[in-house]
């Protein structure tokens, strides 16, 4: 079980002190690469070609979502009891809201349109998270009317961590003390796999190569 316990007590630093495993230029990755992938959908011409690039826009703009919410830990710009805190979690979350607002109009409008909307949003916060403009993200003019959404991703996680530890426990408790803790990391990889997608590597340190997702 010592195993699965330290894998999960892993994931929870990386959870709480993002700042010192992240590197500080994830966010402008993250989002210039949806930007590729927004010039892609808008040049598509097959029918096939583009629902493919929708489904691959929604996933990677879950990915930017999450990305977005904790920018403001991840560049290091203020202390751990600094009131901008809540500031910068406000605006993070109404950017969040914004981006949610914009990939709905896809089924609406003309995706060859709206996806220039969202490249633009996308590359106005690249460049103020490089500038170090964390209240914003974007401009207030688009985001001072939204509410932001909930932020469901710790009780996600949660979930995720309590399903490998009961594996790992109900395993041992059923006599397999051999492979218990094996199942249950890999219950946790799993987990993490189908919840967060192509995210899930932040929250493993263990992988060849320093296993930091960039």
């Amino acid at each position: 079980m010592a195993i699965l316990y330290f894998l999960s007590l892993d994931v929870m630093i990386l959870v709480y002190f993002p700042s010192r495993w992240y590197k500080s230029h994830h966010p402008v990755d993250r989002a210039l690469s949806v930007v590729g992938t927004c010039a892609k959908l808008r040049a598509a011409e097959q029918t096939e070609r583009r629902i493919r690039l929708l489904q691959q826009l929604d996933s990677e703009l879950r990915s930017v979502e999450r990305t977005v919410r904790h920018a403001w830990r991840r560049r290091g710009t203020v202390g751990r009891w600094s009131p901008l805190r809540k500031e910068f979690q406000n605006h993070s979350g109404r950017v969040v809201k914004y981006l949610r607002d914009q990939e709905a109009r896809l089924g609406r409008e003309d995706p060859s349109v709206v996806v220039s909307d969202i490249a633009d949003a996308l590359v106005s916060i690249a460049e103020n998270y490089a500038a170090g403009q964390m209240g914003a993200l974007l401009p207030d003019e688009l985001v001072k009317d939204l509410v932001a959404p909930r932020d469901w991703e710790l009780l996600r996680l949660s979930a995720v961590l309590l399903a490998a530890l009961g594996t790992g426990v109900g395993a041992h408790l059923l006599g397999m003390t051999d492979i218990a803790a094996w199942l249950g990391a890999g219950v946790l990889i799993f987990g993490l796999i189908i919840t967060f997608r192509h995210d899930f590597r932040k929250y493993i340190s263990i992988f060849p190569g320093g296993g930091f997702a960039p």
